[in-house]
């Protein structure tokens, strides 16, 4: 390494799959810009970062499975290796850092609203709350995930760096499959699945010829074995189909083929499914998180999910309007268009390096 060369450290240790490893493919070519500086960025060895940009180096660290043991390898381990790679500051693509790591930078990519896990939603804002108080600067993929965690002076050290849109991967777009419902996320208690096949279920007795597919990893069974046990309540076999995980260019298709995207999700950073809809012209309902609505504004249909009543029939109402509409969903496509004409990665780096500059 040269004299002149400043070491980064991008620890994305937690970060396999959804928002956040999209996150981190789209950062890191930007940060590797960085005049005079080098990368290291740990990741678990089952993520491969491919192209890997000139000037950035692969370290695989994989914690242990255990929550507990996790969190105490992390806070008490996990810092001495980072100091022993002897980096000027160390960019956390997560909520909460090691806290004992050299210039620990949190990247919040989490609010803590969720009605499910309430102790795991607990511990996060506690860890998070600490990884702020700890660092002289963070990161935000949004400014409304920032109050949940600070105000004030310590909202101040953070900057916003709201994730990009690479360009679309085709010069004509898919054709529209009139009356697709598409929900994109992985399978989480907090996505609200068996209540979007609820809602699905009050539409279909108004719009029976609509379909409904749903694209997300399997990653909490349960959730699925709920999805699927209200399929077979509802009478709904054919009528809702779960893809699975799909390579992102697939999901992507079919964003764009929907006639319209519904994210239902309690606990959100920024939600790129809805950001690719809006990219698409794909019409969007999704319940009103903040994070939701300070990015996408009004060019989303919202629900309010947390001011109770029969809330699949509030979004089975919100889904006939659009789908029922031909004159609204153009008119929401298209805001959703212009609203995210100028995200781009490029944008992203550029807050990221500007902030980390002051430590060059």
């Amino acid at each position: 390494m040269s004299t002149s060369e400043h070491h980064f450290i991008l620890y994305a240790a937690h970060t396999q799959h959804g928002g956040g490893l999209t996150y981190l493919h789209g950062i890191l070519p930007e940060l590797a810009k960085m005049e005079n500086t080098r990368w290291t960025v740990i990741t678990p060895s089952k993520i491969s970062l491919v192209p890997l940009p000139k000037g950035v180096e692969v370290l695989h660290w994989d914690l242990p499975k255990n929550f507990v043991l996790k969190h105490l390898y992390e806070q008490f381990v996990v810092p001495f290796k980072l100091r022993a790679l002897k980096a000027k500051a160390v960019l956390c693509n997560a909520n909460y850092v090691p806290l004992l790591a050299p210039n620990p930078m949190p990247i919040l990519h989490n609010d803590p609203s969720s009605s499910s896990q309430r102790l795991y939603w607990w511990a996060l804002k506690q860890l998070t709350k600490l990884g702020l108080w700890r660092a002289k600067t963070a990161f935000s993929v949004s400014a409304g995930i920032v109050p949940y965690y600070a105000k004030g002076k310590a909202a101040q050290k953070i900057t916003i760096a709201a994730p990009g849109l690479p360009d679309l991967p085709w010069q004509a777009p898919p054709l529209r499959v009139k009356n697709k419902i598409i929900a994109v996320g992985d399978m989480y208690p907090q996505k609200n699945y068996p209540l979007l096949v609820d809602a699905f279920a009050k539409l279909q007795s108004k719009l029976p010829v609509t379909k409904l597919e749903i694209i997300g990893d399997t990653l909490h069974e349960q959730t699925v074995a709920q999805i699927e046990q209200k399929i077979a309540e509802h009478k709904l076999a054919g009528k809702v189909k779960l893809h699975g995980k799909l390579a992102h260019k697939q999901a992507l298709k079919h964003i764009a083929e929907a006639s319209v995207l519904v994210n239902l999700s309690e606990a959100e950073s920024v939600c790129l499914p809805v950001l690719e809809a809006m990219q698409c012209g794909t019409p969007v309902v999704s319940n009103d998180l903040p994070a939701v609505v300070d990015a996408a504004g009004p060019a989303v249909v919202y629900v309010s999910l947390d001011k109770g009543g029969d809330l699949s029939a509030a979004v089975a109402i919100a889904l006939l309007g659009v789908l029922s509409d031909l004159t609204i969903a153009k008119h929401l496509g298209t805001m959703g268009q212009q609203k995210i004409a100028e995200r781009t990665w490029v944008h992203t780096g550029n807050a990221m390096r500007d902030t980390l500059q002051k430590y060059l």
